[in-house]
Order: C-alpha cells, then sequence, then structure tokens
C-alpha cells in the first residue's frame, strides 16, 4: 500500500489534549484573518470594475474617500463566499478551497494529527512545525527517508501509521475545523476592514 503523509505530527508527552486544542484554534485564526485580509486587500480592482455587481456596491458608497477600496473589499468577500460554497458542494477542486482542518488519531495512549489546508490557505498551519508541543511525524513509503530520521524511527512511524489508517481504523478520527463554509463569517475580517477604512475616508 502506498502511504504519502507528508505533514503529520505527535503531541509531546506532557501536552494536554485541549490546551494543544487551544492554541491551535487562537493561533489558526489569527493566520486565516490576515490570509483572508490580504486577498481582500490585493483583489483585483481593474477586473472588479468590469462587474455591475462592484459598481452596485460602488454606488452605496459615494462621498466616501476610499470607496474604490471599501467597495472592492466587500465585492471580493461577496465573490469569495459564492465561489467557495460552490467549491465545498464539488468533486473537483480548485483555488476556492479554502477548508482548513487537523485530524486527530490515538495510538497507545498518545494523539497524532494530520493538517489539511491547501490552495489559498495552503500555509496557514504551518507554525506547527516550529511548535513545542508537536513533533513531526511524517511517513511516506514511495521514496526515500529523510537523512536525519534513523531506519528504526522509519518503521516505527510506518507501524503507527499502518495501524492508524487501516481499512477498519480509518475513519476513527476526531476532525477540528478550523475554517469551512458554516463558520467563515465568525473569522471573516471583511467587516473590520471596510469599517476602518469607511472611518478614515470620512
Amino acid at each position: 500500500m502506498s502511504t504519502k503523509i507528508y505533514r503529520a505530527y505527535v503531541i509531546n508527552d506532557g501536552v494536554g489534549l485541549w490546551d494543544f486544542v487551544h492554541c491551535l484554534r487562537i493561533e489558526a485564526t489569527k493566520r486565516i484573518r490576515a490570509k483572508l485580509k490580504e486577498i481582500y486587500m490585493s483583489w483585483d480592482m481593474n477586473k472588479a470594475r468590469e462587474q455591475q455587481e462592484f459598481q452596485d456596491i460602488l454606488s452605496q458608497y459615494e462621498d466616501n474617500k476610499n470607496r474604490d477600496q471599501i467597495a472592492l473589499v466587500e465585492y471580493a468577500e461577496r465573490v469569495l463566499i459564492r465561489e467557495y460554497k460552490k467549491q465545498s458542494s464539488s468533486h473537483v477542486r480548485n483555488i476556492f478551497d479554502m477548508d482548513v482542518s487537523v485530524a486527530f488519531r490515538q495510538h497507545n495512549g498518545r494523539i497524532y494529527l494530520i493538517p489539511y489546508c491547501d490552495m489559498m490557505m495552503r500555509d496557514v498551519l504551518d507554525f506547527l512545525d516550529d511548535s513545542e508541543k508537536v513533533s513531526d511525524f511524517a511517513y511516506w513509503n514511495n521514496t526515500d527517508r529523510p537523512e536525519e530520521i534513523t531506519d528504526e524511527e522509519w518503521d516505527h512511524r510506518r507501524d503507527i501509521w499502518n495501524e492508524l489508517l487501516d481499512e477498519e481504523k480509518e475513519w476513527d478520527m476526531l476532525v477540528i475545523e478550523l475554517l469551512c463554509p458554516g463558520n467563515f463569517y465568525r473569522i471573516d475580517p471583511w467587516l473590520e476592514i471596510t469599517k476602518d477604512l469607511y472611518n478614515k475616508g470620512k
């Protein structure tokens, strides 16, 4: 069986699961909000101006100096939500696949996790690489192991993942959804951004 788990971690001894989950959610939410703000603020103004939806939004802010930027952020947010919802029910992935989640599995009292994020959100969980609460536990068998990992350790990882991903156990996991269509409204920074722009443009 081919196994390719390029990003995975094990929670270190002495780290409480719920303490880790709390810290994970706080840091991930901060990074997701920052990424969404970056997306909104870098949206293509020229292409937006060609859309009637953008023009309709623009007409609501006639007396504000920042009207163009406010309208762009609001338009970008509308498009992003619309396309994200469409993507969530599609079998074909595209750039609007913004789901961010972490799957937790248990083996002999230890907790192993695999992060899932891609496309525009692909780097929002990179902070796990430097976390003192977890250690790397990636494993693959389609190419050579990393030189810094011993054969014994690599075989240990193989045995654990083979058991965790066994046909009967593969779906025995808990998944925390850090970003999904259902909680997008709670994380979305667009209102905060537009309020700030509006107040500065009065």
